[in-house]
């Protein structure tokens, strides 16, 4: 079972269904708002889950972390299913979806973008019929841990794993009704925005505080 293939065929989308299909994948999108980003990048493992470190850098169909671009990712994978514009609600914000499958195995994987750096990727797979069998789960645990050099560490007793690699980009799996490998990058405008939001929360924070004190005071 490939996670990626080379250069698809891309599922074309009839034009007069295009309010319908951006109907879809707005409810497939990880990230809508800016709490969502703050919930996918501050995502921390569960107790359950295996949490490794490795050597490798992680990375996405052999595309590196470091350059991938909307341009590197359509000379990769060929041209998207669709392409989300989300700028209204995060400007710059465009999310490419591809759609693949492998026997009954499906997968919608969705890479996020604020202009030309990307901040965000998932990759969900389910089945036509049922759910993902433990054997399947298992086969494509091994499959990205052998590619990060940690296969060795896997106990088969859990289907939730956290890795962060060298360069502090992160990949964790959830088990869920689809199975979701999510990436998140460690670069300047996902650090830049989590800073950002973070004084914002503080911000938030002190002027709640000030107009509990002026309630109790005046």
């Amino acid at each position: 079972m490939r996670l990626f293939r080379r250069k698809p065929k891309a599922e074309k989308i009839d034009p007069t269904q295009s309010n319908r299909a951006n109907t879809f994948y707005s409810r497939e999108s990880d990230i809508i708002n800016i709490n969502d980003f703050l919930k996918v990048v501050n995502f921390q493992p569960s107790k359950e889950a295996l949490v490794l470190n490795t050597d490798k850098e992680i990375s996405i169909a052999g595309m590196s972390f470091s350059d991938l671009t909307p341009d590197k990712l359509m000379d990769t994978l060929g041209e998207p299913a669709y392409v989300l514009d989300n700028t209204d609600t995060i400007p710059g914000h465009h999310i490419y979806y591809y759609r693949q499958k492998a026997d009954s195995v499906k997968f919608l994987i969705q890479i996020h973008f604020i202009g030309d750096t990307w901040i965000f990727a998932s990759n969900k797979i389910s089945a036509s019929g049922y759910l993902l069998t433990k054997k399947e789960k298992e086969k494509i645990i091994t499959k990205l841990l052998t590619k990060l050099g940690v296969e060795n560490k896997y106990n088969n007793e859990t289907f939730n794993v956290y890795v962060k690699d060298k360069n502090n980009n992160k990949l964790y799996t959830e088990d869920l009704i689809k199975f979701i490998i999510s990436y998140i990058p460690n670069n300047d405008t996902v650090n830049m925005l989590k800073s950002k939001m973070k004084n914002k929360e503080e911000k938030d924070k002190k002027e709640s505080e000030f107009d509990e004190t002026l309630g109790k005071v005046l």
